[in-house]
């Protein structure tokens, strides 16, 4: 290992088998193509993540390029719901945020989809290399700042979500295996996590 990589042990690996593009259904593809105004000529899947549903770098038939990603509620009932609430915070999001703008979405209450701008980047690698960690957490910090205060109205993630209390379980039963390095620092997980809510 060199010395730029943070343990692999450090981070769980990510469980999604997310959906191909070649799997979603012919009519939700030709109502994107609607919205992207040219027809996709190539997709690349993206993988990685926790999500079921498909995420690709779309190439057009005009040269442009898209970022799409969707989801039905097959596989579960509630991601569609995930891709409608990012829908509509995206769509709110003012047009100086750092982040790739929300082109267009597709609901017809069964795939819900979102199409973006897509951005010259790649996925880290993993283990995370410390210069990418760098990255990324300043990308975080700077994307905290200027949307802070809050440019959407909404509902606080603690009134939405089940209370996060995993690692606090986890310290309760030191029976349980879990990866070394989580074990070794279960104390300190537990205390970052008590304070999830002032956090989000």
């Amino acid at each position: 290992m060199t010395n730029d990589r943070i343990p692999a042990e450090a981070f769980p690996p990510a469980q999604g088998a997310r959906l191909p593009w070649t799997a979603v259904p012919d009519g939700v593809r030709r109502a994107l193509e609607d919205i992207v105004g040219a027809r996709i000529v190539a997709a690349i899947d993206q993988p990685g993540g926790f999500s079921p549903g498909m995420a690709a770098r779309m190439q057009l038939s005009d040269g442009g390029r898209v970022f799409i990603k969707a989801i039905s509620n097959a596989p579960n009932p509630e991601s569609p719901e995930m891709h409608r609430r990012e829908a509509v915070i995206a769509a709110r999001l003012p047009a100086s945020s750092p982040v790739p703008r929300l082109l267009g979405s597709f609901d017809d209450g069964e795939y819900v989809a979102l199409v973006f701008e897509d951005i010259e980047g790649e996925q880290p690698e993993l283990p995370w290399r410390s210069n990418e960690l760098k990255r990324v957490l300043d990308a975080l910090s700077a994307l905290s700042a200027s949307l802070t205060p809050s440019p959407v109205e909404t509902d606080a993630i603690s009134e939405e979500r089940v209370p996060l209390t995993g690692w606090r379980q986890l310290m309760m039963k030191p029976e349980i295996e879990i990866e070394p390095w989580a074990r070794a620092n279960i104390a300190r997980l537990a205390e970052l996590e008590a304070g999830w809510v002032d956090a989000a």
